[in-house]
């Protein structure tokens, strides 16, 4: 599974490090990194991006359009050459995880799979049918609404950004269009609305039901009532009672953890026990814009960004507000390593 963070807020030179186009943009040329072979204008394959202005690139001719084949930003219109080497986008964004797609060099990371921006690699996108969360990029095999079918469903998101299910969020709870509140229903349990059930069904008598009739219960429902039918994810927690993620699902920032290995990002905050981003604050030692979460290493320490881009670690609505280029479950994230 995708993991968006180092082991440490260092990164080897080898790791694909980031520059801006100009002095007045996050971590300017001072602090410029080329290593990995992706030029420091453009954008990483974890999508943090520099948009460069057509005509420059590197041989000072005509600059390409999205689709050709590159070896840096600076020879893209759009100052984006992606993870497959080829031209992102022309105006020089990218769409983060778990956005809708239609091809290769509109995502971030450079895979387009199933109408979905994914992680590079062999993981299934939504809608595949599915055993176990094992195959899944997102780590979440579950019901499928309306069907009779298993299939793998969108990465989750933390509290605060939009949702129309329980299963939508991190944490299990949907309410009022948004993450966060109380956990969601099990069977049986007085209710109002289809998101107030883990099952996102809402009875005509006001209480939540499940439908078995894939085969097992969903995330957050409880294990056994009703039926001796599994869990989904095939982890039910002796503890609560209820079916829990697969193994190999991770949490976005905010979502609870006990240890690192719960987190997208790799980074569990042992005083919150809550998911957390891992880049290092201004002023800690850096080697590489993306190990900031300023996405500014200048001098190999991270200084604030320069502008008015939002950190890592802040509340994001799409890429084009953080400067990293990156908003992943609505939090803006450091660039995650491809290998």
């Amino acid at each position: 599974m995708l993991r968006f963070a180092r082991a440490a807020f260092f990164v080897s030179t080898a790791s694909i490090t980031l520059a801006c186009a100009d002095s007045d943009a996050p971590g300017g040329a001072e602090g410029a990194s080329s290593s990995g072979g992706i030029d420091s204008v453009g954008t990483t394959a974890g999508g943090s991006a520099n948009t460069a202005s057509a005509g420059d690139s590197s041989g000072g001719g005509a600059c390409a359009a999205a689709g050709s084949v590159c070896t840096a930003g600076s020879d893209c219109c759009g100052g984006v050459c992606n993870a497959l080497g080829l031209c992102g986008p022309d105006d020089g964004m990218c769409l983060e995880l778990g956005i809708v797609c239609t091809e290769d060099v509109a995502c971030c990371s450079g895979r387009c799979d199933g109408g979905f921006c994914l992680e590079p690699g062999a993981c299934e996108p939504p809608g595949t049918a599915c055993d176990d969360s094992t195959p899944c990029c997102s780590g979440k095999c579950e019901p499928e609404l309306g069907g009779e079918q298993v299939v793998c469903t969108n990465y989750c998101v933390a509290d605060g950004v939009g949702c129309e299910q329980a299963l939508d969020c991190c944490s299990l709870a949907c309410h009022d269009g948004l993450c966060g509140g109380e956990l969601c229903l099990v069977e049986g349990e007085d209710c109002q609305t289809n998101a107030d059930c883990c099952s996102d069904i809402c009875g005509n008598d006001g209480r939540c039901e499940v439908d078995l009739s894939p085969g097992c219960r969903p995330t957050g429902e409880s294990c056994t009532s009703g039926g001796p039918t599994e869990c989904c994810s095939m982890n039910c927690n002796e503890e609560t009672g209820r079916c829990d993620f697969g193994e190999d699902t991770c949490k976005t920032q905010g979502g609870s953890c006990t240890t690192d290995a719960d987190c997208c990002s790799g980074a569990c905050d042992p005083g919150t026990m809550a998911c957390v981003p891992a880049c290092a604050p201004d002023g800690q030692a850096c080697v590489g814009n993306a190990d900031c979460c300023s996405n500014a290493c200048v001098g190999d320490a991270c200084e604030p960004p320069g502008g008015d881009c939002t950190p890592s670690g802040m509340a994001c609505t799409t890429g084009a507000d953080c400067c990293s280029v990156f908003c992943f479950g609505g939090f803006c994230t450091p660039p995650p390593d491809i290998p």
